[in-house]
């Protein structure tokens, strides 16, 4: 082989090894722009997962949130029915309340009307009573006033007797003399 060949060759392998560096310098600056692209690939995700986890996390309190408001709604809505079931009783209450008013009030007049009824009924007793009494008084004044009449009758009579008795005796003396 000859200088020249030797020296093409020569260049030849610098022109490839030059090729190769180039090839190489081009290679490793693409690999290094993928890596920053990958590596700002990989801070968007990071970014979106730290936006992620903080709406998570904003999410989990909104939860917590609406549980805690919903408990509140039910514990409210719990009230509501117990305070419609105490209205209802309360008037159930307040409806027999009225209605034994109205029988109290009935019987109060009824017991009312027995005892206007009674007091005429005993007014009318002592109306008889007295006229009985007043009749009695007077029936016993006749008689009274009837017996003297015939005690004063019956004491004349009797004298009459005692008289017609001596003159009898008298005569019937007589008779038996004669």
């Amino acid at each position: 082989m000859s200088r020249s060949e030797t020296d093409d060759d020569e260049e030849q392998k610098v022109l490839e090894e030059l090729v190769k560096k180039h090839r190489d310098a081009k290679e490793a600056y693409l690999l290094e722009q993928r890596i920053m692209d990958l590596s700002s690939e990989i801070e968007i995700y990071r970014r979106d997962k730290d936006e992620l986890e903080m709406q998570m996390e904003q999410l989990a309190l909104d939860y917590e949130i609406l549980k805690q408001e919903n408990h509140d709604m039910s514990y409210k809505l719990e009230q509501k029915v117990q305070i419609e079931s105490l209205e209802n009783e309360l008037k159930n209450q307040s409806k027999e309340y009225s209605e034994s008013l109205v029988a109290i009030n009935e019987l109060q007049t009824y017991i009312k009307s027995l005892e206007d009824e009674l007091e005429k009924q005993t007014e009318g007793f002592e109306a008889d009573l007295e006229a009985l009494t007043c009749a009695k008084v007077e029936q016993e004044q006749r008689a009274i006033r009837q017996r003297k009449p015939c005690e004063r009758q019956d004491g004349r009579m009797l004298i009459q007797l005692k008289s017609y008795r001596r003159n009898l005796k008298t005569v019937h003396a007589n008779d038996l003399y004669i």
